[in-house]
C-alpha cells in the first residue's frame, strides 16, 4: 500500500467516504485545516485544526565542497601601485595649454620639463618620475589624443631616458599620430635604475607632410622593483 492512498488532502467538500478508503486512513482539508481519520465506517477528528504533518523526503546527498579562494592580485590603482613582489605602475599626463600641444617638423621634444604648459625642446634631469627603489622598466604605454588635424603617416620616435643614468631606450620608432587617439606600447623594455634616477619621455617628429594639431600626451611606464 502506498503513503499516497492512505493519507489524503483536498477541499472538505471533496472528502471521499470512510467507507471507500483503509481504516486508519487520514484526509487533510486544505480549507478548514482540519485534519480526520477513517475507522473503516466514519471520519472522525484527527485534529483540531491543525496542519497535517507529510512524511520527511530523503536526505540528498552532501553538497560539493567549496573552492578555494583565488589568490588575491595586486591591482594597478592610483598614479602609482606597488607590491613587494609584483609589477608597479607610473602613469602622468604631459601638461598642455588649452588647446593642446602643435609639434613641429624635426624636433626632439622632452616631456615633464621646467615648462608648464607643452613639451619643452630641452631636456631637464630633474624634471620627471622619481624612482623610489631598484628596478627595470618593462613596459611602456602611451595615448596620444588628438583635438585638432590628424598627423601624415612619417614615423616618430619616442625615447625612454634615465636622466640620472644618462641611459636611454627607444619605446618606438615607427610611431605615427594618425589616429584619434593614437596607441603606442612596447612591452618589451629592458631600462634598469636606481632608488633616486629621474626617468623623462622623449618624442622626435618627422618632417610631417601633415601636421598634427591640439595633441595631448598620456604616459603608463610599468617596471619590475630589485
Amino acid at each position: 500500500m502506498n503513503l499516497e492512498e492512505v493519507i489524503l488532502r483536498g477541499l472538505a467538500s471533496a472528502r471521499p467516504l470512510a467507507t471507500s478508503v483503509p481504516a486508519g486512513s487520514l484526509y487533510y482539508s486544505s480549507d478548514s485545516k482540519a485534519t480526520d481519520r477513517s475507522d473503516g465506517t466514519n471520519w472522525e477528528s484527527f485534529s483540531d485544526g491543525g496542519s497535517l504533518i507529510g512524511i520527511s523526503g530523503a536526505i540528498g546527498p552532501p553538497g560539493m565542497d567549496g573552492e578555494d579562494g583565488l589568490d588575491s592580485f595586486i591591482g594597478m590603482a592610483g598614479a602609482v601601485s606597488s607590491g613587494s613582489a609584483g609589477r608597479t605602475l607610473i602613469s602622468f599626463n604631459q601638461p598642455n595649454s588649452g588647446s593642446g600641444h602643435n609639434p613641429a617638423d624635426s624636433t626632439q621634444y622632452f616631456f615633464l620639463t621646467a615648462s608648464s604648459s607643452n613639451p619643452g625642446t630641452t631636456s631637464n634631469g630633474n624634471f620627471g618620475p622619481v624612482m623610489t627603489r631598484d628596478g627595470t622598466v618593462t613596459r611602456v604605454f602611451i595615448k596620444v589624443v588628438i583635438g585638432g588635424t590628424l598627423g601624415s603617416n612619417q614615423n616618430v620616435t619616442f625615447t625612454l631616458h634615465n636622466n640620472t643614468q644618462a641611459t636611454s631606450e627607444a619605446i618606438t620608432t615607427t610611431g605615427q599620430l594618425t589616429a584619434n587617439p593614437s596607441s603606442i606600447s612596447n612591452t618589451g623594455m629592458t631600462l634598469a635604475f636606481t632608488a633616486g634616477d629621474v626617468l623623462q619621455v622623449s618624442m622626435t617628429t618627422p618632417a610631417w607632410t601633415t601636421n598634427p594639431t591640439g595633441v595631448f600626451y598620456s604616459f603608463g611606464v610599468e617596471y619590475t622593483p630589485t
